[in-house]
């Protein structure tokens, strides 16, 4: 997703909801029932990554500022 996607979903549920809506994050626990589960943001940055074949996904890692980390 580019900044512009980001940026016309956000606006779009605004108008929804109202700009006092909380925005989390979202990802999948380890368990066998494959949880999703939720977090607050408490950063959003510019950061780098890279692929890692160990876990087989995107890392983060000190170089770049290629991304946008939400964290």
């Amino acid at each position: 997703m580019t900044i512009q996607e980001l940026i016309q979903n956000l606006q779009y549920l605004q108008e929804e909801h109202g700009p006092d809506m909380e925005v989390m994050f979202s990802y999948t626990a380890s368990d066998y029932w494959r949880t999703e589960l939720a977090q607050s943001i408490s950063s959003v940055e510019a950061g780098g990554v890279s692929w890692s074949d160990y876990h087989r996904t995107n890392k983060l890692n000190e170089e770049g500022d290629d991304v946008i980390i939400i964290g």
